[in-house]
């Protein structure tokens, strides 16, 4: 695998109101969220400080070996974390969520 892009992937939030944040409203005036189990993998934690400091995310060691991870957790200390995946199959969408913003 080569190295993933810090920025590309599917992202996911643990926060309802920052995947809101991402959502346009259809014709109806209607939100849209998926709800999804996803899978992380060899995963690695970058604070905000240095989230935009790499394009490209490094190796990793895992289990004691180097390899490139398959998952980034983006933190910012006190509101949410996203949860980035490289590889859309490490998701399992279980639910549509329909709402209207009040």
């Amino acid at each position: 695998m080569s190295s993933p892009r810090a920025h590309s992937g599917v992202y996911f939030a643990d926060q309802i109101a920052k995947s809101d944040q991402y959502t346009i409203p259809g014709d109806n005036g209607c939100h849209y969220m998926i709800l999804a189990r996803v899978v992380l993998g060899r995963h690695v934690l970058k604070s905000t400080k240095s989230r935009n400091s790499e394009r490209m995310l490094p190796k990793a060691k895992f289990n004691g070996q180097e390899a490139y991870p398959t998952s980034l957790l983006a933190d910012v200390p006190q509101k949410f974390t996203e949860y980035i995946i490289y590889d859309g199959e490490c998701a399992y969408p279980e639910f549509i969520v329909k709402y209207k913003r009040v």
